[in-house]
């Protein structure tokens, strides 16, 4: 088999950074990490690896057409997340329904 290019992504809230790597068969989605130069730039020296946002073992071997994007960790729990959606959605609902129907002409 030829060798082939991975893109390596990392997206940040303000910026994303994007590197192409060459690759030869058999290399996996962790040493194709390394290669593309961003594990020196991530705080995180094993980050979670998805190939076009699903998530992957870090030993995946990569196929022609493959993207590698880095995933950063939580910042937000999602149970916490959804429990104050929930109580958002009840506090405005309860507000809708104790205010007063505007007077008619």
């Amino acid at each position: 088999m030829r060798p082939f290019n991975v893109e390596v992504i990392y997206a940040l809230p303000d910026r994303c950074w994007r590197q192409w790597v060459l690759v030869r068969e058999g290399q996996t989605a962790l040493e194709i990490y390394q290669a593309s130069g961003l594990s020196a730039q991530v705080d995180d020296q094993a980050p979670a690896l998805a190939i076009y946002g699903k998530l992957v073992d870090a030993h995946y071997i990569l196929q022609a057409g493959d993207r590698i994007d880095v995933l950063r960790p939580l910042t937000l729990d999602p149970k916490t997340s959804r429990k104050e959606r929930v109580i958002q959605a009840k506090l405005r609902k309860n507000l809708k329904n104790h205010q007063e129907p505007s007077a008619s002409a």
